[in-house]
């Protein structure tokens, strides 16, 4: 199964849950809690993204990470 879970999910610190299907996410590693064989993934956000969601929240946007790798992955 496949949503939108940028639209239809909600973490609490710890646990990323979609609205939609009930299937939860340990955040810390991926796994999902719920279902076996259906690991969250997550692309590294780009600069704007990252300002963007730093706007939202009201603080600051990270700082880059000089050891970091790009999008991706290298």
């Amino acid at each position: 199964m496949k949503a939108d879970l940028a639209r239809f999910g909600s973490e609490d610190g710890e646990t990323f849950t979609c609205s939609i299907h009930g299937w939860q996410w340990d955040l810390a590693s991926g796994r999902c809690l719920t279902s076996e064989g259906h690991p969250l993934f997550a692309r590294p956000m780009s600069p704007t993204a990252q300002e963007h969601a730093a706007r939202l929240a009201g603080s600051e946007p990270p700082k880059p990470d000089q050891y970091a790798g790009g999008p991706e992955g290298s």
